[in-house]
């Protein structure tokens, strides 16, 4: 009858070391992964609330009298004045379906103004003028100047203080009094970091964003 022979203190240490190494190769892979992964979200984030952003613009401007910039404190505010009479659609409490207020003698319709609708980037919480990479919308029924007890907090807001939009880079607006339109531009800087209030961050604070530049012309539909 033969004994089982016990592992050597060489084959336990043998063992032990390439268990060792297997298992930091796996957490180095899973962390790896991880944080691509997370770069991935994040970009994709980043470049959805700049379209989201847009979008934004574009059903205010398309569908304006008019729009201007206005310059508060540091910012330049993107304000669009929308016309009274319509239908609000998605029951936010702005007009998205706009109707004339009446005709000219000329059968030309014409649009009464409403509200005043504004785009402005702020830090968060949010001050208003002072600059920053968070995008709010506020609205008023005058030509006064947004205060923050103007902003439109189911559009800026996902949750409680958590802001809708972060852009990382710029936003600028021109305007066309001969087209009669506003022309936007966002542009992502690749110098620019992305930031741990974006949903999706993969925590990665050194991982850059690539360089993207989005254009867009909108004629005001309700100009006089």
């Amino acid at each position: 009858m033969h004994k089982a022979r016990g592992a050597t203190l060489v084959e336990m240490v043998f063992t032990l070391s390439l268990t060792a190494i297997v298992v930091m190769s796996t957490t180095l892979l899973y962390s790896f992964v991880a944080i691509r992964s997370g770069d991935s979200v994040t970009k994709y984030n980043v470049y959805q609330q700049s379209k989201d952003l847009m979008g934004a613009i574009s059903e205010s401007a398309s569908n304006a009298i008019s729009c201007s910039n206005v310059a508060i404190g540091s910012v330049i505010a993107l304000k669009c004045v929308v016309p009274s009479t319509g239908t609000d659609r998605d029951r936010d409490g702005i007009i998205d379906r706009y109707e004339p207020a009446g005709v000219y003698k000329t059968l030309k319709e014409y649009y009464s103004p409403g509200k005043r609708i504004w785009y402005f980037p702020s830090t968060n919480p949010v001050a208003v003028g002072t600059a920053g990479k968070f995008w709010f919308r506020a609205v008023r029924n005058d030509d006064t100047t947004i205060n923050s007890g103007d902003i439109d907090a189911k559009w800026s807001y996902l949750t409680g203080t958590t802001p809708r939009s972060y852009i990382p880079g710029g936003v600028t607006f021109t305007q066309s009094a001969s087209t009669l339109s506003t022309t936007v531009q966002i542009s992502i800087e690749p110098t620019t970091r992305t930031n741990s209030a974006v949903p999706g961050f993969s925590g990665n604070l050194g991982n850059n964003l690539p360089s993207i530049t989005v254009n867009r012309r909108f004629f005001w539909r309700c100009a006089n």
